[in-house]
């Protein structure tokens, strides 16, 4: 079974969804069981990032959190992710329901870049 699948294909960069040590594919699944409105803003902003040179600027919508993870913000939703060259690997996503974000969503998109890196 493959650890990654094409999400989209962009100009400038490809999005890809990234399993987990089993072989889940968190943000994916996270993605398609969101409400089909929130899942068109999540697309169109991982679309319009791939599609434009210097990606997203605006950081309420695509952010630098830590260490090359970001994370892509539409509301409540969060998909975080990480950049190698011109493909943009989706790790996990989460519905926040505090102000901060917590370290343990942070260290899932850590261990899955680590995993993705080793293998």
């Amino acid at each position: 079974m493959s650890s990654k699948k094409l999400f989209y294909a962009g100009q400038f960069r490809r999005a890809i969804w990234l399993a987990d040590e089993s072989g889940r594919f968190r943000a994916e699944k996270y993605f398609t069981s969101s409400q089909p409105r929130d899942r068109a803003k999540l697309q169109s902003l991982i679309e319009k990032h791939c599609d434009e040179r210097h990606g997203i600027r605006n950081k309420q919508k695509f952010r630098h959190e830590e260490d090359g993870i970001f994370v892509f913000k539409s509301f409540q939703d969060r998909l975080f992710c990480f950049e190698e060259q011109d493909r943009l690997y989706i790790t996990h996503g989460l519905r926040k329901k505090q102000d901060a974000l917590l370290r343990k969503d942070l260290e899932i998109a850590f261990r899955l870049r680590r995993h993705h890196q080793a293998g």
